[in-house]
């Protein structure tokens, strides 16, 4: 089934990530070292999420069982999670790999933690969220958001390191990404040129040229991610919203 979900067979991916329910969540909850529930605990989306990225990743026929691979990728994304939400909440820590894994394969956790929870927005858990079809969709999505940072010269880890480690600095530079995403003239260059307009930026919002020089990964991926029409799942999951030029708000960004 791993080898059809590869080739693109949508149905036994779908199929095999339902049957993978379980083996998701005992995995997870060892991890964690506590009980997990699929309608209350992010902590199991992302867990299957690493486990569809596993299908997606795992070399058939190069030694490691399936199930061993998909567990170590399972528990390298939470320790990825728990890294990006232990500022802003007290959770228990995973830094530590257990000994004789290895370590990250380098695609960073999803937008939760990704950049992948790349604005400070709130989110909602859904329990229709963890269907086996909301998780492929979840991501695909993931794969397109990676297909629009690559023709910015970005990628998710680019991202994932960028992200600020404060909040109120992280705050300040999605204000800043909202502004250029609903100024229609600005975000028409931005994705014609493929590069932020710094000066109009700056001018714009008041924010120095040293801010904006050292957030611009950071602007762009959120930027990016508000001005595609293909990411509503991400947006949502992140807590944004696209943009309305007609509600443009000028100056929100310090």
């Amino acid at each position: 089934m791993v080898k059809a979900a590869q080739a693109g067979n949508e149905e036994s991916r779908r199929a095999l990530l339902e049957a993978a329910r379980p083996f998701v969540r005992r995995v997870a909850e060892a991890a964690c070292r506590r009980r997990l529930e699929w309608e209350n605990d992010d902590e199991l989306s992302v867990a299957l999420i690493a486990f569809n990225e596993a299908v997606d990743t795992y070399a058939v026929g190069r030694g490691a069982r399936f199930e061993t691979y998909a567990a170590a990728v399972i528990r390298h994304r939470l320790v990825d999670y728990f890294r990006q939400e232990a500022p802003h909440r007290r959770v228990l820590s995973l830094d530590a790999p257990r000994a004789g894994e290895a370590g990250s394969t380098g695609t960073p956790a999803p937008l939760a933690a990704a950049a992948e929870r790349l604005p400070s927005g709130g989110w909602t858990p859904d329990p229709l969220a963890n269907s086996a079809e909301a998780i492929a969709e979840r991501a695909d999505e993931i794969r397109r958001y990676a297909a629009h940072l690559a023709r910015f010269g970005l990628t998710l880890a680019d991202l994932r390191r960028a992200a600020p480690q404060h909040r109120d600095t992280r705050e300040r530079l999605v204000a800043i990404a909202r502004h250029l995403a609903a100024d229609p003239e600005l975000s028409a260059r931005f994705l014609t040129q493929r590069r932020l307009p710094l000066a109009d930026l700056a001018a714009a919002t008041g924010a120095s040229r040293k801010v904006l020089d050292s957030g611009r990964r950071y602007i762009t991926g959120v930027a990016l991610l508000l001005l595609a029409e293909d990411l509503d799942g991400l947006r949502s999951f992140a807590g944004l919203d696209r943009p309305d030029p007609s509600r443009r708000e000028r100056g929100d960004a310090p």
